[in-house]
């Protein structure tokens, strides 16, 4: 079981959070509240969220995806009761790492995902970079209890580990 501990004190995260500084997310959280709703991404909506993780790295993998192909995989995970099938149904897009289908999770699911995130995991003491379905299974978990403990949503806390990482990490890498 991997193992998770915040690098500053927990009544800190509304803190963190207010200071984030990433590019603005309003665009991929309508986008999150409007396939939530439909229980599927559009290829329009998924390739717009894919970019928006990404920055473009995986684009040529993640626009061979047909209409078809991104709201049938996304309903699935949208709408599953069972974790592996959530995350497997995203990952078996072309170009969707384990990062990108957190990001999917995290904006569009009914229940609360983290965003798998090198900032993110840093900030939890955790500088893995090789993820399985187990490793994503203790990361959900760990995010919801420390999201439930601080009184924030899983967005803020999402919000909060990113921005202190940027604040406080020695490499800073420029993606999302």
């Amino acid at each position: 079981m991997a193992e998770f501990a915040i690098r500053f004190p927990k009544a800190e995260v509304p803190k963190w959070a207010k200071r984030y500084a990433y590019a603005d997310d309003t665009e991929v959280e309508k986008i999150g509240d409007r396939s939530k709703l439909a229980s599927f991404y559009t290829r329009e909506d998924f390739l717009t969220v894919c970019e928006w993780k990404t920055r473009g790295r995986p684009r040529r993998h993640y626009q061979c995806n047909s209409e078809e192909d991104v709201r049938r995989q996304t309903a699935i995970a949208l709408t599953s009761a069972d974790e592996q099938t959530r995350m497997m149904a995203l990952r078996n897009l072309r170009g969707v790492s384990w990062a990108t289908a957190s990001v999917l999770l995290h904006l569009a699911h009914k229940e609360p995902y983290p965003i798998l995130d090198f900032r993110a995991l840093w900030s939890l003491r955790c500088e893995r970079t090789c993820h399985s379905l187990a490793f994503w299974r203790d990361y959900v978990q760990a995010c919801r209890i420390l999201a439930a403990e601080c009184g924030v949503s899983m967005r803020d806390l999402d919000r909060a580990l990113w921005q202190y990482s940027k604040e406080n990490q020695r490499e800073k890498k420029c993606n999302r």
